[in-house]
């Protein structure tokens, strides 16, 4: 009986010896939880994440635009994006009067129409900048092929503004703007950029691109069978007349961009 008592106490001892071992090792491979939140903290989110969060807490709401559209007017077209670089998304719209005329037709043909720029605030609210009553043109402007106001975007902080028209002999003009803050003006300018103008005539396809940068002063002319695909063009390239400023979206007016553009060619 003592040595059956001796072996168990010896059995019972290496079973405790085991398991301290075994907690010892359990504790020694643990991971130090303050350590672990350390390294969570100085992983890096990726770039412009704050700026995302923000603009999907700042969303324009239809009611926010609607206080800029006044009683005889109808929203016509709108682009949403960020325009002065704040991380917040700014609207332009275009309004167009509600005329009561013989016919729908008639109306909506004759009507005038006005383009307008909003910044939005940092509480969300919506400032007016800008208001033009000629930077778009109307639906009797585009010739046979009809309405040529395309329409208007807002993408990498630019306003892009479309339009297409003509019957025979087509054309496309598209035009870029950008605000730029000058050191001797406080006001806010949002200037044209850069225009791309298309004619060609549908019989053929025969016509000419002409493509502006008024940051470079330059102007690349591709002439050829322009509305073919795949066709090889031939390219000039032209010095524009440097100007002491930029074409201003408030002064812009495409009835009379080819009289601005010529003059800088020359």
């Amino acid at each position: 009986m003592i040595k059956s008592k001796g072996s168990v106490t010896i059995i019972l001892t290496a079973i405790f010896i085991v398991l301290i071992l075994a907690i010892g090792g359990f504790l020694l491979l643990k991971p130090d939880s303050d350590k672990d939140i350390q390294v969570k903290e100085g992983i890096e989110e990726p770039e412009g994440i704050d700026d995302i969060e923000k603009v999907d807490n700042q969303m324009i709401s239809q009611e926010k635009i609607e206080e800029f559209i006044p009683d005889g007017w109808k929203l016509l077209k709108k682009a949403e994006g960020d325009l002065n670089n704040d991380g917040l998304p700014d609207t332009v719209i275009v309004n167009q009067e509600i005329l009561e005329l013989e016919s729908e037709f008639e109306s909506f043909k004759f009507a005038p129409r006005k383009l307008l720029v909003l910044f939005q605030e940092q509480d969300g609210s919506l400032k007016l900048i800008l208001e033009s009553e000629k930077a778009i043109l109307l639906a009797t402007e585009g010739g046979v092929f009809g309405d040529p106001f395309e329409n208007i975007s807002i993408n990498d902080n630019l306003l892009e503004i479309k339009f297409y028209g003509g019957s025979n002999s087509r054309w496309e003009d598209i035009f870029k703007f950008k605000l730029n803050l000058h050191d001797y003006d406080e006001n806010i300018w949002i200037e044209l950029i850069y225009a791309k103008l298309t004619d060609y005539h549908t019989s053929t396809g025969e016509g000419e691109i002409k493509t502006y940068d008024f940051l470079t002063h330059k102007m690349k002319s591709e002439f050829g069978y322009v509305a073919i695909e795949g066709s090889q063009l031939a390219e000039k390239e032209y010095d524009l007349v440097k100007t002491k400023g930029l074409l201003r979206l408030k002064d812009f007016d495409p009835r009379k961009i080819s009289d601005y553009l010529t003059e800088l060619e020359i």
